[in-house]
């Protein structure tokens, strides 16, 4: 039997090959004891778990899980693997135990172990059609044209994710509508959708910070927060607040990063001395992990405060601690060689006032 045909990344199913053409299984114990297979099958994993297709890269995570459960892990891969499979392996279990576990996957995928340690096929999971429309039902409520609909789709919806949140992160349709709530025309709409954002959050930050179909709806959502920023109504303006807050708390900040910075770059005066203070908040969290993308992402909207700057003493006082935050975090000289290369003399001079004030 071949790793290879142990797993099957074209097909994203679980083969097991036999000369007489028979299948079998096998479990993770048995996977473990097989030396001469452990061997080859951890590198064919730790690859497909960098492969450029997610559900290749799914499927090969749930496995290396699925492996590393066994009591017999550890000391089966010192003996048969190397230090360093054996890292990178910890590496991806603990990744995936920080964004939420084996159950914040992609649903789509499967591990080539089942639960009870046999090897299966991968399959696409359908919810119940009772639950199914249910979130139908819930959707269309959201998007109804009756605000008093509306309110009942986010009491409905709020209710949904204390006992199925995998199942509405799965369904990207009902979640736009929730997050046009967020926004809403009516007042007391969006106020009871910040409310209900606060409350569904805990159940719903894992698939905002895995989901790649959740993560690409974050834009969105962080528009529709901040666009109370300005608002004439303290309760709208705090909850807003609020809610970007623990938004920040919640949600990886590897998967917040990108988003935050395009809707810092389109906020106007009003919302930006907010935006900016919870992006160096961001900015301190995402450094501890992935200091590269907080030089990628966060400075070119320094450059563009400095290019463009408020006159008003909020937007003023924000844009220092801002700035200051990416000297603690790049270092001072890093930060003035990309000022010199990015802003002209007059710009960095003034950079360079800020820093030192």
């Amino acid at each position: 039997m071949s790793p290879q045909a142990f797993f099957v990344p074209t097909a994203l199913t679980s083969v097991i090959d036999y000369n007489d053409q028979q299948s079998s299984q096998i479990g993770t114990a048995t996977a473990l004891q097989n030396g001469d297979f452990l061997q080859k099958l951890i590198p064919l994993l730790l690859n497909f778990a960098k492969d450029v297709t997610p559900k290749v890269r799914q499927h090969a995570k749930m496995s290396l899980c699925a492996l590393s459960q066994d009591s017999s892990f550890d000391r089966q891969m010192r003996k048969h693997c190397s230090d360093g499979e054996l890292a990178a392996v910890r590496e991806i279990v603990g990744d995936v135990n920080k964004k939420g576990g084996v159950d914040a996957l992609d649903c789509s995928s499967a591990s080539i172990f089942s639960r009870n340690g046999s090897v299966r096929k991968s399959v696409n999971r359908k919810l119940p059609d009772n639950l199914q429309l249910d979130l139908d039902e819930i959707r269309e409520d959201l998007n109804a044209s009756g605000w008093e609909r509306r309110l009942t789709g986010l009491k409905r919806f709020e209710e949904m994710t204390t006992t199925s949140a995998r199942a509405i992160a799965t369904n990207t349709t009902l979640v736009e509508a929730f997050i046009a709530r967020l926004s809403d025309i009516n007042s007391k709409v969006s106020l009871a959708a910040m409310e209900t954002y606060i409350k569904t959050l805990p159940s719903m930050a894992k698939f905002y910070s895995s989901e790649p179909s959740l993560k690409a709806v974050l834009n969105q959502l962080l528009l529709s927060l901040s666009s109370h920023l300005p608002s004439r109504s303290e309760e709208h303006r705090h909850l807003a607040q609020t809610s970007l807050q623990e938004t920040l708390k919640q949600i990886d900040p590897a998967a917040l990063s990108s988003h935050f910075a395009a809707v810092t770059k389109k906020a106007n005066v009003k919302q930006r001395p907010f935006l900016l203070h919870l992006f160096t908040k961001l900015n301190t969290d995402l450094h501890k992990t992935k200091p590269k993308q907080v030089e990628v992402v966060a400075l070119p909207i320094l450059w563009e405060c400095m290019k463009s700057p408020a006159s008003d003493a909020d937007n003023k006082r924000a844009l220092s601690e801002y700035s200051r935050g990416l000297q603690r975090l790049l270092g001072e000289r890093s930060l003035s060689d990309a000022a010199t290369a990015q802003l002209d003399p007059s710009k960095k001079k003034a950079l360079d006032a800020m820093l030192a004030g």
